[in-house]
């Protein structure tokens, strides 16, 4: 896992001088936010569908 620290006034303020880096920056979000749900949801299919197999709620 990586982490980067960004100094968010500075980033807001380019942002708003500069839409095609707020489009960049927030499709790169959304992308990162998107795969770690996927990931999240695999790992929890694969972790609890094992242990329900058969079972009717």
């Amino acid at each position: 896992m990586r982490a980067h620290e960004f100094d968010t006034p500075a980033v807001h303020e380019l942002r708003k001088k500069d839409p095609e880096l707020d489009h960049a920056l927030s499709t790169l979000v959304t992308g990162v936010i998107a795969h770690r749900l996927m990931t999240t949801r695999t790992r929890s299919l694969n972790l609890y569908a094992t242990h329900s197999a058969g079972q009717v709620p």
